[in-house]
């Protein structure tokens, strides 16, 4: 989703301009657009004044939100929601759009532009369970990525390095501890522990995404991975995935299971080899992600 820079709005799209009369606004508009064709800037959250959103998108996050009525923190909420599935914001900076600024407001009588902010940013906190503004800004969670190569498993080198460029450090450890596997595993990372517990204690991030180095993980599950690193909550103890059988002859995927695959590392669970997953206590916070892996065997 995108938006263009202006006169007015708060946030990063609010530029200085070099006009005071309307009649000079075309001219600035193509010089500065000019000066900045192709040039773009990912950002946090964009005014809903004017937005470009692919229809896909759209379809996938929804629209406005009409609990927030006339408008203020509609936008906000859309512009996490689409962060939340792994999407991107940007200012297009060979855009520009002269905005006047809240004039839907100032036509409409009994309309009070404060009351309403204070209003909807309750709504938004109601909606949310924090307050809007801070989950916006709140730093993505970090991921330590552990990659175990079962005995005899491979290294799916090309899915290992997708994932390797959404994690913050990676861990690794060899069931077998063979040489070829150790060799592939050089390639990602030199902190390759001798038992899995010490794979897993090596870990310094807030959480800990422990993968099989053979399964593969699509476009999809990476977006949406990054998505989760923005969307999951503070009091999150362990996330699960859906884990697919893909038949080696034509790919084809069996119903899955879902396993607790990424976990808080301050929770400190611990893993169980058998299913495959993080073992969590009962009454422990769990979400359930839209990420599905493909895997040639399941525990």
């Amino acid at each position: 989703m995108v938006g263009p820079v202006t006169n007015y709005a708060s946030g990063q799209q609010m530029i200085p301009v070099g006009y005071t009369d309307l009649k000079d606004l075309n001219a600035f508009a193509r010089a500065y657009a000019e000066s900045k064709r192709g040039q773009s800037f990912e950002v946090r959250r964009l005014v809903g004044f004017c937005l470009l959103v692919k229809r896909h998108v759209m379809e996938e996050v929804g629209g406005f939100d009409e609990r927030f009525g006339l408008g203020n923190f509609e936008d906000d909420d859309l512009c996490l929601r689409v962060r939340n599935r792994g999407y991107q914001l940007r200012v297009v900076e060979d855009c520009y759009i002269h905005h006047f600024g809240h004039m839907t407001m100032s036509i409409l009588q009994g309309t009070n532009l404060m009351e309403l902010l204070g209003l909807n940013r309750i709504k938004a906190r109601e909606k949310w369970g924090e307050d809007i503004i801070g989950l916006i800004y709140r730093e993505p969670a970090t991921i330590s990525l552990v990659l175990m190569v079962r005995s005899g498993g491979s290294v799916a080198h090309r899915t290992v390095e997708a994932i390797g460029s959404h994690a913050d450090e990676i861990v690794a450890w060899c069931e077998d501890d063979s040489e070829d596997a150790r060799c592939a595993l050089g390639a990602y990372t030199n902190r390759i522990a001798d038992t899995l517990e010490n794979a897993m204690a090596l870990a310094t991030r807030d959480f800990v995404l422990a993968i099989y180095a053979d399964e593969e993980w699509d476009e999809e599950a990476l977006r949406l991975l990054t998505g989760l690193k923005v969307a999951v909550g503070s009091g999150t103890e362990a996330v699960e995935l859906l884990v697919v059988r893909a038949t080696a002859e034509s790919g084809d995927l069996a119903a899955g299971v879902r396993r607790c695959r990424l976990a808080r590392r301050s929770a400190g669970l611990r893993w169980n080899g058998v299913t495959g997953e993080f073992i969590v206590r009962s009454g422990a916070a769990v979400e359930t992600s839209g990420i599905t892996i493909r895997s040639t065997r399941l525990p």
